[in-house]
């Protein structure tokens, strides 16, 4: 059931969503998809602001698609929706997460994300506070 459902929602994005707090009930036809600054990277907002503070929101990923390392100042959590996401956690061997995963890196962890080559990855994003990337050199 979870396969179709993302199924349904690859290619469409979220209009208008109501504050926290406020009922909220989304088909797949309701989310409407953003294009980011990457050509194989798509976003639909839920609620919040990722750079202000409490968010949610899904991403969308090509396979293949590939973060080099980073980390971020605050915790992050999330679902894997469909596609397998690998996250490789500095000093700890890559992990493969297949759809119906789950992830939570604190903040200030070192890691690279990707999505397996193959079927694209949707994920669902959720933090407390503001998501930085910062990249390490």
């Amino acid at each position: 059931m979870l396969k179709n459902i993302v199924a349904a929602i690859l290619g469409l994005t979220v209009q208008s969503i109501p504050p926290a707090g406020s009922v909220m009930l989304l088909s797949p036809t309701d989310i409407k998809w953003q294009q980011t600054q990457r050509p194989d990277t798509m976003r639909a907002n839920l609620r919040g602001d990722s750079s202000k503070g409490p968010f949610e929101y899904l991403s969308r990923y090509d396979g293949g698609w590939e973060l080099p390392l980073h980390f971020h100042n605050n915790d992050l959590r999330g679902l894997i929706l469909s596609g397998t996401f690998i996250i490789h956690v500095a000093g700890q061997p890559p992990k493969e997460l297949p759809s119906g995963s789950y992830f939570s890196v604190p903040g200030k962890t070192q890691h690279t994300d990707a999505c397996k080559a193959g079927t694209p990855c949707i994920l669902y994003f959720t933090g407390d506070a503001p998501l930085d990337r910062i990249d390490v050199h």
